[in-house]
């Protein structure tokens, strides 16, 4: 029985650290393409316009792809990990996107200073006794 307690949270371990490179590099392509600092330029001149009308097409065709992408990634947690995993990853994904929609609008991390900041540090290191907790 404590084998398997420390087994659960070397897992735990290691799977917190692979989920959140996993979930904080989705979710920033799925807010970059969304949130980019191109949307809200316009131009004079009729190629430049094109050219933005361009970057803005790609920019949601690849949200959308990692969009899908995200959820692939959830449903195989579901699928392969449990519940408590797909969870987890759920969490961390949805801690990373205030920090990347501020990144994207001023091009700097955020601290943390105001109240949200600090609810998605929490709900980040949550995920870790929740993921421990999943594999026991």
């Amino acid at each position: 029985m404590g084998l398997a307690i420390v087994l659960a949270a070397v897992k735990g371990i290691l799977a917190w650290f692979v989920m959140m490179f996993i979930g904080i590099n989705l979710i920033d392509m799925v807010v970059g393409g969304l949130a980019h600092p191109i949307h809200g330029h316009t131009s004079e001149m009729a190629f430049v316009s094109r050219e933005i009308a361009k970057s803005r097409v790609v920019n949601y065709v690849s949200s959308l792809f990692f969009s899908v992408l995200a959820g692939v990634y959830l449903v195989v947690t579901w699928r392969y990990l449990s519940p408590g995993a797909t969870l987890a990853a759920a969490m961390l994904m949805l801690a990373r996107i205030p920090d990347s929609l501020q990144q994207m609008k001023t091009g700097e991390r955020i601290t943390a200073t105001n109240v949200i900041d600090v609810v998605m540090l929490v709900l980040t290191c949550l995920a870790l006794p929740v993921l421990c907790l999943s594999f026991y």
